[in-house]
């Protein structure tokens, strides 16, 4: 090929847990600053349409010019995959907006409906500061222009990795050295990962109970997760003085909100974690077909989200450490699903409040649901044969219970 791209330098790799971290010297990325926002990354993506892409490749031999034609190819990854987009959230914005509003009463505009108009697309996100991810807690974020993809291999073993630049459809496969080609394979076991720590999170009115607030990042790959290198943001406050196993209380935020500022907390000296549905599942899964061209009518529905809390509660456990025995579910229908699918995960439910006017079946709300799950019909189920969205049926879903449940309390 002609007129090929400048090719990937500073090619590393490591693997933990079930997980292969690869990481890689982008090629004049579009952003180069040490702090961005959402609006300059989306601005500086536009400004680049011919920015390269990276193309990762697997073999069980060195990768070159002569041997890539037989690899594996892994993923296509676009550009400033090093940023924490999914972690922008609206509680940043809410607290941002109290120190220093755009006008007087600014909140409290629209009785205060104008502020949850501020969505993960709104305008006003535009201003979250985007930090770059950490995958190792000792080195920090990942420095400005370096590349990421995690992979999780679905056999133990030893493998080569490659990782090849591309430009308007034209990939650099003549230019091979150790900067994008290892020439050394890496063993790699199978497992589920471990969270990773970010850094502090939030804090502030409201959500500043005794202890620290961290935000973790989960790398997810099917079956926790509806495709391969997805990540999902956590925060988990950690009791002062943690002595011992403390309990745990899992908080499921509302349509709109995040993991950042969980709004309710029931004991003083619990560790609080808090997963975000993003992108929105449901707080279930997603369809088989999500993310791809194909139909979502007769394909499957998994519990990608459900299985992916409950890996993190399984790390949370033993890292934490959160009591096994003293795990509390915390929110509406998302929570009391959660804990009717795995009833010996929980000593209680706490239901915060139903969701409203019939809940997730409501008719109304079929479109937001739609979207993952594909619609609502006899031809798409779930993996236990369940159609027309019944594993969201919470009725149902109790009285077919064959076990004992956890006690369930609502406000």
């Amino acid at each position: 090929a002609e007129d090929m791209p400048p090719q990937v330098r500073g090619l590393r790799l490591f693997h933990r847990a079930g997980q292969t971290f690869i990481t890689w010297q982008e090629v004049d990325p579009p952003v180069q600053s040490p702090q961005t926002t959402w609006g300059e990354i989306k601005r500086a993506l536009a400004a680049s349409p011919d920015a390269c892409r990276y193309r990762i490749y697997v073999h069980d031999k060195p990768i070159d010019a002569k041997t890539i034609a037989e690899a594996e190819l892994l993923a296509t990854v676009e550009p400033l995959s090093q940023y924490n987009a999914n972690g922008r959230n609206l509680e940043y914005l809410i607290g941002q907006a109290m120190i220093e509003p755009d006008e007087i009463g600014e909140l409290a505009k629209d009785y205060n409906g104008y502020m949850y108009s501020w969505g993960m697309d709104s305008p006003r996100m535009d201003r979250y500061p985007v930090p770059r991810l950490v995958i190792d807690e000792k080195a920090g974020p990942l420095p400005v222009g370096t590349g990421l993809y995690v992979h999780q291999p679905a056999s133990p073993g030893k493998r080569h990795y490659a990782v090849v630049s591309m430009r308007g459809g034209v990939e650099n496969t003549r230019d091979f050295s150790a900067g994008n080609s290892l020439s050394q394979p890496l063993a790699e076991t199978v497992g589920a990962g471990e969270p990773v720590r970010q850094g502090r999170g939030l804090w502030g009115p409201y959500f500043d109970w005794p202890g620290t607030r961290w935000n973790y990042v989960q790398w997810c790959a099917p079956p926790l997760a509806p495709g391969p290198n997805m990540y999902f943001n956590y925060s988990v406050l950690v009791p002062r003085d943690l002595k011992g196993r403390a309990a745990a209380e899992l908080y499921f935020h509302p349509a709109g909100y995040s993991y950042a500022q969980p709004g309710k907390k029931l004991l003083r000296d619990s560790i609080q974690i808090a997963p975000h549905d993003y992108p929105p599942s449901g707080w279930y899964g997603f369809n088989e077909a999500w993310g791809t061209l194909r139909s979502p009518q007769s394909a499957v529905v998994r519990n990608h989200t459900q299985r992916r809390i409950i890996a993190f509660l399984d790390w949370a456990t033993k890292a934490l450490p959160a009591d096994e025995d003293r795990i509390i579910a915390a929110g509406a229908d998302g929570a009391a699903a959660l804990a009717l699918s795995f009833p010996d995960r929980f000593a209680c439910v706490w239901i915060t409040g139903f969701d409203s006017e019939g809940g997730v079946l409501d008719p109304k709300r079929a479109g937001e649901f739609t979207a993952c799950w594909g619609p609502a019909s006899p031809e798409v189920t779930d993996e236990h044969g369940r159609a027309n969205w019944s594993w969201a049926d919470l009725d149902k879903l109790v009285l077919a219970q064959r076990s004992d449940l956890p006690l369930f309390a609502s406000m």
